[in-house]
């Protein structure tokens, strides 16, 4: 299965997600096809693909705001990364393929782009992703929309945070326009989060964006506070304290590069 990706899309309950593979292998019958470490004793990983989750909005003073269209960024893929440890096999299926509990949650591997241009990602392994595998469907005929929820390994199923994030790429630079973030508020809360994670009381992705309720607090100098809130990948509540540097002018042209996740 190394290098290929299969894809997983379920219109019931709106799963979007592509899959990924490093050291495993398919074996068994038609109808009973599983996956595993291809090499004994090691484990594999299977990485989970999401579409993006979260979005630039372009931001105006009230004073200022004579604009009636206002410009836009989506942002990357964020990815979770799974362990298949040796001995355990996952079921070529859509619910085995999303039956996450029986494997172990990966810091290497997971980056997670739920505010737009930040990377970050879990402060250790200790952690789950909560979900269902099946589409929930209630007594109205409605069904739900498939999101998982990242948690401490010790809470129970269902339950959410808080669980600590950092800083695992370099953040985008020279964005197009003002947001609710500048370049030097994502630079610093990026630099701060290596000396303090930042807390993550809860973190949901989905199809339709991230929901999040972060927070920071540090002693400077720079950034001292953060605080961000936002549902399907769009800010409600944005609030960094401090004094960052200054940032650079945005480029005029409104170009860059969003599909591509920067180093470092």
């Amino acid at each position: 299965m190394d290098g290929s990706t299969v894809t997983l899309l379920r219109r019931e309950d709106m799963v979007v997600l592509d899959f990924t593979f490093s050291n495993i292998s398919r074996s068994g019958t038609a109808g009973a096809v599983v996956l595993g470490p291809t090499t004994p004793g090691t484990a594999g990983t299977i990485t989970a693909h999401f579409p993006p989750q979260s979005v630039l909005e372009q931001a105006t003073l009230l004073a200022a705001a004579t604009e009636s269209t206002k410009r836009v960024r989506y942002s990357g893929e964020s990815t979770v990364a799974l362990r298949v440890l040796p001995g355990t096999t996952v079921p070529f299926t859509a619910e085995g393929l999303l039956s996450w509990a029986a494997l172990q949650a990966a810091q290497a591997g997971t980056v997670l782009e739920c505010v737009w241009g930040l990377f970050l990602g879990p402060a250790t392994a200790d952690l789950a992703w909560r979900h269902v595998t099946a589409p929930v469907t209630g007594s109205s005929g409605a069904t739900g929309i498939w999101h998982t929820r990242i948690a401490p390994a010790a809470t129970r199923p269902y339950e959410g945070g808080p669980v600590d994030l950092v800083g695992v790429a370099s953040p985008r630079v020279g964005q197009p326009f003002a947001g609710s973030l500048s370049d030097a508020h994502r630079d610093q809360i990026h630099k701060a989060s290596k000396l303090r994670s930042v807390t993550a009381n809860g973190l949901v992705l989905s199809a339709l964006g991230a929901h999040v309720d972060l927070a920071g607090d540090w002693d400077g100098p720079g950034i001292t506070m953060y605080r961000h809130r936002s549902t399907g990948g769009r800010d409600i509540f944005c609030c960094p304290s401090g004094s960052p540097s200054r940032s650079p002018p945005a480029p005029n042209d409104g170009s860059t590069s969003d599909s591509s996740r920067p180093s470092g």
